[in-house]
């Protein structure tokens, strides 16, 4: 941010928020930078975005890499000391 020309207090007041998300750990992304699949596409006149994606999700949205979203199990509940509570209606 600084070699952008960005003050610290400039990063902290605009960008601040993402650098506290990230204490916590980045979502997965397999390492590889947001946009670079729409960059390759672009690169390889590929029309199609899948065909360069390195971990694409299923048409129903499945992530097969991470097997997600899945169900929990008990003992998943159990060692995170969390309950499912049906809603009433």
């Amino acid at each position: 941010f600084e070699v952008l020309g960005h003050t610290k207090k400039e990063i902290k007041e605009k960008f601040g928020h993402l650098f506290e998300a990230f204490e916590y750990g980045v979502p997965p992304h397999g390492g590889i930078a947001s946009g670079l699949d729409r960059l390759l596409a672009v690169l390889l006149n590929e029309p199609n975005i899948r065909e360069v994606m390195a971990f694409p999700k299923t048409g129903d949205n499945r992530d097969l890499m991470m097997d997600a979203p899945s169900d929990v199990s008990k003992e998943q509940l159990e060692e995170l000391g969390l309950k499912i509570v049906k809603k009433k209606k």
